[in-house]
């Protein structure tokens, strides 16, 4: 009795909490921003209108010298996870900076201390504060049918489809950037025999580091280091679903990587890119 309870308050409160966030979110999508978090993110909405920028992956065919000519073009990209690890190669630093891998927190927070970056986080990164971090929700959408759901608006949040670079088009779109290029998602994993799961975190399985080779850097993951299993099959979905609400949301993803096995998207030459 007293279990069902606690239960139907808790998700009573639930609910409560989900409306209030929802007219929140309709609130900013209106110009009135109620929270501290969505008046920031007011200030990246259609910030870039017309425009096109890079999305960076982290797959072995990303090249340095690619970084490098994305720099002297003055080209606006986004990067993510342990891309950091190339800053010390090249003079190349993206314009946004997004991590959602909660095993990457003190690394995003140093990022934001660092540079002059704007760095993107989810909320529940928030346990430690930051001020210089724009925090977004992180939306789990994993058992909605079709899944995975597409959000171009910040103030609601963004679905996760298990990959930073599905999240990475949504924020894209949301800045109102019209021409997306991905650049090293190779789309292509493997799993060493030499690695080994080392966990779960939030219901997902990590692994530890000893032989992983899916990156452009042989110092991207360190031997002991930890990552969440990569879901290729899930990242596949997400992407079809970037591709089908492309036109409703006014952009159009290519993908400009130099290999890989992506194929959702348009394949477009990088170097004619700059023609």
């Amino acid at each position: 009795m007293l279990f069902n309870t606690a239960f139907r308050y808790l998700k009573t409160r639930g609910r409560v909490r989900s409306r209030a966030m929802g007219i929140a979110a309709f609130s900013a999508q209106l110009g009135l921003p109620l929270f501290p978090d969505h008046k920031k993110l007011a200030s990246f909405r259609n910030k870039h209108k017309g425009q096109r920028v890079f999305i960076i992956g982290n797959g072995p065919s990303l090249k340095l010298e690619d970084l490098d000519t994305l720099h002297s073009r003055e080209e606006s990209s986004m990067g993510s996870n342990r891309v950091f690890k190339a800053f010390s190669k090249t003079t190349w630093r993206p314009l946004y900076y997004l991590s959602v891998d909660k095993l990457l927190e003190e690394e995003t927070f140093d990022i934001a201390k660092q540079y002059a970056i704007d760095v993107f986080s989810p909320t529940y990164f928030r346990r430690k504060k930051n001020l210089k971090v724009n925090y977004i929700r992180i939306l789990d959408d994993q058992v909605a049918k079709p899944w995975p759901r597409f959000s171009g608006n910040a103030f609601f949040g963004f679905y996760q489809g298990y990959t930073v670079t599905y999240i990475a088009i949504q924020l894209a779109a949301f800045m109102g950037f019209e021409k997306i290029y991905l650049l090293g998602v190779d789309h292509n994993y493997s799993i060493s025999a030499g690695n080994s799961p080392a966990g779960k975190a939030s219901g997902l399985e990590f692994y530890q580091t000893k032989t992983e080779k899916n990156y452009f850097l042989p110092d991207y993951h360190l031997p002991g280091d930890k990552f969440f299993r990569h879901k290729p099959q899930e990242n596949e979905m997400a992407y079809i679903a970037a591709q089908r609400h492309s036109e409703q949301y006014g952009f159009k993803v290519y993908n400009a990587s130099r290999g890989g096995e992506l194929k959702v998207f348009e394949r477009v030459d990088f170097d004619s890119l700059f023609k």
